[in-house]
């Protein structure tokens, strides 16, 4: 169980970490507050989509 939990929290700030660098890449928007689930979904995709590699689809 301790390593379970010690995985997730390994995780977790794996998570954290992720959010703030997509926060950074993804267009501001022009209010501050949190953008709708669905705005933050398409930054997300666009910013996957500018890679030359890669292209993603929802």
């Amino acid at each position: 169980m301790t390593a379970a939990l010690t995985e997730t929290e390994a995780r977790l700030a794996e998570l954290a970490t992720t959010r703030k660098v997509i926060a950074e890449i993804a267009p501001a928007q022009g209010d501050p507050e949190p953008p709708e689930t669905n705005n933050v979904y398409q930054a997300i995709v666009s910013a996957f989509n500018q890679h030359p590699d890669r292209e993603f689809r929802a």
